[in-house]
């Protein structure tokens, strides 16, 4: 299983990274938008996206409405820190994101909601 880590902090990233590969996962990182959506344009996606929403050169919910309009069966957990204002709330709800998780994430709870998302 793939999963795209979308964060701009590489201390937070690095850790999902070397933990998730330990799990047995398959990790691409990237460190913001732009990278982002790099990863989703190739015609192998990722099957989980963990993204944050405050990033460097733009917000996640860009990632998370590329996702969805353009019909992609990846999973997506918006994982971030940002989410007390009502405003980010509303507007990461209304894109459906599969999961969304406050940071910071316990592992273990990170871990269960991955794999309740993996694909059939």
């Amino acid at each position: 299983m793939v999963i795209l880590i979308v964060e701009d902090n590489p201390d937070v990233s690095g850790w999902l990274r070397d933990l998730l590969g330990r799990h047995g996962y398959s990790v691409i990182v990237a460190n913001g938008v732009i990278a982002a959506m790099r990863v989703l344009s190739i015609e192998e996606k990722p099957d989980v996206v963990i993204l944050d929403i405050m990033l460097p050169d733009g917000s996640g919910i860009e990632v998370l409405k590329y996702i969805r309009t353009n019909d992609m069966p990846t999973r997506v957990i918006v994982m971030s820190g940002c989410l007390h204002d009502s405003a980010h709330i509303q507007a990461v709800e209304a894109l459906k994101p599969d999961s969304i998780l406050i940071k910071p994430t316990d592992f273990d709870l990170l871990l269960s909601t991955i794999d309740k998302h993996k694909p059939a």
